[in-house]
């Protein structure tokens, strides 16, 4: 996924959740939709970085820069790794944010 796309479906995101709280009246459904779109963001974003090692979403690199990085087995190494921990992180994340968005459904 390129950068460009990235910030497209940020945007559609915060959009959808910006604009569906004034047509939700019930606030608790509002909070388990919006907690549960966002575990859908978060969950695809660590599978972005996880298993498409997308580089450029990392540090909004050109392509240039990308094709460098995969030529020096050093750099990519190190890439590889913060990519790991920012995909984990991210992961837990949405995780977290999945329970508590089902949460609202056992009140």
């Amino acid at each position: 996924m390129t950068k460009k796309k990235y910030i497209y479906l940020t945007a559609m995101v915060g959009a959808v959740i910006f604009a569906s709280y004034f047509f939700i009246g019930d606030i608790s459904i509002w909070a388990m939709l919006m907690h549960l779109l966002l575990a859908i963001y978060f969950i695809y974003t660590s599978y972005l970085l996880l298993f498409k090692k997308s580089y450029n979403l990392l540090a909004g690199m050109t392509g240039e820069e990308l094709e460098r990085i995969q030529e020096n087995i050093e750099v990519k190494m190190k890439y590889d790794k913060g990519l790991k921990i920012i995909g984990y992180i991210i992961f837990i994340g949405g995780i977290v944010v999945l329970f508590l968005g089902l949460s609202y459904l056992f009140k």
